[in-house]
């Protein structure tokens, strides 16, 4: 059984919030770690977001990393999911300034603070071959999806539920992975980017 997880907000997230920064603005959105993975017995499919995130043994966090723009998540949005009763809403607000770019990135340790110090993780046990997820926009908008291994990979989003499938670097060479999925600045600001049943799958 899935557990619904807490996210908790930083207070410098908060403190920052209305102000231009000079510079990129990191903020982390920390999840409670619920570890799934046991025995060697890596789970297919393996979701990242069912109604909820879902970190384990390997996914331990989501972080927003940018620059004039404001992010917000909420992964208990009620309205218009693609199954179940929440979808993970991702919404992008222009607050000004140039160059205006943002990432939420779902990676391997609670924050970005210990992000590059601390070794990938090897998940070539699971065999996975790619990423599929749900995805919906408020409005029709470019997006674009990347993760390690794989460079940026642009979709036309519509308004209506599209599955997305990205195909994924081979499974014998996902040993040190440290960012499992991340959207990046859409097209059209501002702008809500609606994820749901995001996983991995042989």
């Amino acid at each position: 059984m899935r557990k619904l997880l807490t996210l908790f907000v930083l207070g410098g997230l908060l403190a920052g919030c209305g102000s231009n920064p000079v510079g990129p603005d990191e903020r982390q959105l920390l999840t409670q770690l619920h570890p799934i993975y046991v025995n060697g017995n890596p789970p297919n499919p393996w979701y990242l977001y069912d109604d909820s995130l879902e970190t384990q043994a390997w996914f331990k966090g989501m972080a927003v990393w940018d620059n004039y723009l404001w992010v917000t998540v909420n992964p208990s949005w009620t309205v218009n999911p693609y199954r179940g009763s929440d979808c993970l809403d991702v919404t992008y607000a222009n607050n000004g300034g140039s160059p205006t770019w943002a990432e939420l990135a779902f990676i391997h340790t609670p924050d970005y603070s210990t992000y590059a110090s601390t070794p990938g993780v090897n998940i070539s046990a699971g065999g996975y071959t790619k990423c599929r997820f749900m995805l919906r926009t408020s409005v029709p908008a470019t997006t674009s999806f990347q993760m390690d291994g794989v460079s940026a990979v642009n979709i036309a989003a519509t308004t209506s539920w599209q599955l997305v499938t990205i195909a994924l670097p081979a499974p014998a060479t996902q040993t040190a992975v440290k960012t499992f999925f991340q959207v990046n600045t859409p097209s059209v600001l501002p702008l809500d980017i609606f994820i749901d049943d995001l996983r991995y799958e042989q």
